[in-house]
C-alpha cells in the first residue's frame, strides 16, 4: 500500500507530505524530562515526587487488560533510573544537547511547502485531485511533455514496488562449506563445563521470603552461583567464598511504590567436595541435619540448609503493620 500512495502523490510534493505524515503520527513525550513531566533543571527530589506520582497513574494493576499501561509504566521506571543518578542524568543532559538538530535556513525559504505540511490532515487524496483544478494546454507539445512525465512517474512507481518486493522477500544463505565442520576442542568443552561460578537466573519470590510487597520489578535477577560438573560422581560443586551483593529493586505496594536494597548471596569461589551423606537424619524426623545459623533470629531451611527468617516473625511483623528486616530479622517500617 506505501508504494501505491507514493505513486498518487508523487505529481505534487511527495517529500513534503510524507514529512508532514510523519510529524502527524509522531506523539508522545521526545524524553525522559517530559515522559515525568519535570523541567531539565528539576532537582532529585522532584524527579522523585514525579515518579511516585506517575507510577500511580500508570500502574498496570489499575487496568490489566491495557499492555501499553505495561509498557508505559516499564518506560517511566527507566527514565527514573538515569534521571535519579547524577552520573547517569549527566550523561543523559550530554546526549540530548548533542542529539538536537540544527535549525535549517531553509525552513522559512519555502511557504508552499510550509502551508502544505500544515495542511496534511487533509485526505492523502485531496493533493491528487486537486492538481485537475486547472485546465492545462491542449496542444500537441503539450501532450507530448504530459506523456513523457506519465511514462516517468509509472517508472519511478515501478521501481520503488520492485525495491520493496525485493526487501520483503526473505534471503536464504546457505551454509558456508567450513561451518558444518566445525568442532568445539576438548580443552573449551572441559573449561566450560568445570565447577565454576556462573551467572544465572534466581527468582525473587524464593530469595527474599517474608518481604512484604504485592510485586516486585523486576521479578527475578542474576546472581553468581557455583555450578558444573565433577569428574566424579561422588563428588558435588559447591561454594568455599560468598558474599553478599546488595541490590535496588522496585517495590510495589499499591497505590504506592518505592525503591528498596535487598541483599542477595553470591558465590566467588567453588571447589568439588565429597556429597554428604543422605542418612544424616534424625531417627524421628524426616528433615536433614543442618549447622546452626549465626544469627539467633535464624533458621536453617530444612531443604536447601540456607539460613532464613522464621515464619513467625514475619507474620508478626505483618499484623502490627509494618515489614520484615531479611538481613536481621527484625521489623521496620515501610518507607513510603
Amino acid at each position: 500500500m506505501l508504494p501505491l500512495r507514493l505513486c498518487r502523490l508523487w505529481p505534487r510534493s511527495p517529500p513534503t507530505w510524507l514529512f508532514a505524515e510523519a510529524a502527524r503520527q509522531r506523539s508522545g513525550p521526545s524524553n525522559y524530562y517530559e515522559l515525568l513531566g519535570v523541567h531539565p533543571d528539576a532537582s532529585t527530589e522532584e524527579v522523585k515526587r514525579a515518579f511516585f506520582s506517575k507510577s500511580k497513574e500508570l500502574h498496570p494493576d489499575r487496568d490489566p487488560g491495557n499492555p501499553a499501561l505495561h509498557s508505559r509504566f516499564v518506560e517511566l521506571s527507566e527514565a527514573y533510573q538515569v534521571l535519579s543518578r547524577e552520573q547517569s542524568r549527566r550523561s543523559y543532559d550530554h546526549q540530548l544537547r548533542s542529539a538536537t538538530p540544527p535549525r535549517s535556513s531553509g525552513t522559512t525559504a519555502h511557504p508552499r511547502s510550509a502551508h502544505q505540511a500544515h495542511s496534511s490532515w487533509a485526505p492523502p487524496n485531496a493533493q491528487y485531485w486537486a492538481q485537475f483544478h486547472h485546465v492545462r494546454p491542449q496542444g500537441p507539445e503539450s501532450r507530448q511533455q504530459q506523456h513523457r512525465h506519465n511514462q516517468r512517474v509509472l517508472g519511478y512507481c515501478l521501481l520503488i514496488m520492485l525495491v520493496s518486493s525485493l526487501l520483503q522477500a526473505p534471503v536464504s544463505q546457505p551454509d558456508a562449506p567450513g561451518h558444518q565442520k566445525k568442532v568445539v576442542s576438548w580443552i573449551d568443552v572441559y573449561a566450560r563445563a568445570t565447577c565454576q561460578p556462573r551467572e544465572v537466573v534466581v527468582p525473587l519470590t524464593v530469595e527474599l521470603m517474608g518481604t512484604v510487597a504485592k510485586q516486585l520489578v523486576p521479578s527475578c535477577v542474576t546472581v553468581q552461583r557455583c555450578g558444573g560438573c565433577c569428574p566424579d560422581d561422588g563428588l558435588e560443586c559447591v561454594p568455599t567464598g560468598q558474599h553478599q551483593v546488595r541490590m535496588q529493586i522496585l517495590m510495589i505496594r499499591y497505590p504506592s511504590s518505592q525503591l528498596g536494597e535487598m541483599s542477595l548471596e553470591e558465590h566467588s569461589q567453588c571447589e568439588c567436595r565429597p556429597k554428604k551423606k543422605e542418612s544424616a537424619v534424625k531417627p524421628d524426623s524426616p528433615r536433614p541435619l543442618c549447622p546452626r545459623c549465626t544469627q539467633r533470629r535464624q533458621r536453617p531451611d530444612p531443604r536447601t540448609c540456607r539460613c532464613r527468617c522464621r515464619r513467625r516473625s514475619f507474620l508478626r511483623c505483618q499484623g502490627r503493620g509494618l515489614e520484615l528486616n531479611p538481613d536481621t530479622c527484625r521489623c521496620r517500617k515501610l518507607r513510603r
